[in-house]
């Protein structure tokens, strides 16, 4: 995989190696909303600050067929939109992994089979991890010092509403990594809400 140095990924880095931020804002946005030409595609749209939106990703998601995760990046040229395919994620029925294919690099992601976490390890950064929160309501991303980097808010009943919320200035590749974990993640957090809830009404009727 490529090396990229921490002020690379993080453009917010002061000059003596801690971050010039607070994680308790959010820098950018990023929507989830249904293409309206392609039924089967998501797009991830980037907030402005007087309600613009600017496409980012495309993404397909397929709950049979491998990759069941696609992104693509989306960039305006003058002929109009282009996409470029940067990564996918595939998971497996009897494990609690998922292959994360990355600008051509792979990254394994290991999924808690007690707790809500994913961890995975990033070279640049170390080992990283999404984890839900308090609520049960978003995944939160840590790096190995504990830094939260950015909240994937999602409703359990539903596509629509979704959000992720970058905490920290990051350069392109390193949102394309949150983007691809966090999506891969989510899947696999609402398999176990899902699940944890069938169980609950099963008892529940007995």
């Amino acid at each position: 995989m490529a090396s990229f140095s921490l002020s690379q990924l993080f453009s917010g880095s002061s000059s003596d190696g801690t971050t010039g931020y607070n994680t308790s804002q959010v820098v950018q946005v990023l929507t989830f909303r249904p293409s309206p030409n392609h039924p089967n595609v998501t797009l991830l749209q980037r907030e402005g600050s007087h309600g613009e939106t600017t496409t980012l990703y495309a993404s397909t998601t397929s709950k049979f067929t491998k990759p069941n995760i696609q992104i693509f990046r989306v960039v305006a040229t003058s002929t109009g939109l282009q996409q470029t395919a940067i990564g996918n994620a595939s998971f497996h029925l009897l494990s609690s992994t998922t292959d994360l294919s990355l600008h051509g690099h792979y990254i394994t992601m290991k999924s808690g089979n007690l707790s809500s976490s994913y961890n995975f390890m990033y070279p640049p950064t170390g080992k990283m991890k999404w984890k839900s929160n308090f609520m049960g309501t978003a995944l939160e991303l840590f790096d190995s010092a504990g830094l939260k980097l950015a909240r994937y808010k999602f409703k359990f009943s539903s596509t629509s509403g979704k959000r992720l919320e970058i905490l920290v200035p990051c350069a392109d590749s390193f949102l394309d990594l949150i983007v691809l974990s966090g999506m891969a993640a989510t899947v696999k957090e609402r398999e176990k809400l899902k699940a944890a809830s069938a169980a609950s009404e099963a008892v529940a009727g007995v």
